[in-house]
């Protein structure tokens, strides 16, 4: 049976290997917030130095953004995708998608962008 993946936003076992130029490596695989895992590894003249800049590194990869969870609404999904459109694309575009999310998707005061990431999936 195959084990189970990582918690989203959690590091597994860290390892550690003695290379023969006389430093260390320490290695781990992070489950980061897109849902995919990547190794992460970082060296030092010792071990603990090793362990230590790689735990820097995984905390400074976990805190660098504010984060969407399964709890964020549709509303905060739609802002930061938003963030993203008026930094990479034409001002027109941008103005384009914000005006259309604004009178055709976030029309009233309640609706499905109320609805968390948990509660938006189809039912078994």
């Amino acid at each position: 049976m195959a084990r189970p993946p990582l918690e989203i936003g959690s590091h597994g076992k860290i390892r550690t290997y003695h290379e023969e130029t006389v430093h260390w490596r320490a290695v781990a695989q992070v489950r980061l917030f897109d849902g995919k895992s990547r190794q992460i590894e970082r060296s030092g003249p010792a071990e603990r130095k090793a362990i230590k800049r790689l735990q820097s590194a995984i905390k400074g990869l976990l805190d660098s953004k504010a984060r969407l969870t399964v709890d964020s609404t549709f509303r905060e999904v739609a802002d930061r995708w938003l963030d993203k459109v008026k930094k990479r694309r034409a001002a027109t575009t941008y103005n384009t998608y914000r005006l259309t999310l604004k009178n055709l998707v976030f029309v009233g005061h309640a609706g499905p962008y109320l609805i968390s990431s948990r509660d938006r999936c189809p039912h078994r």
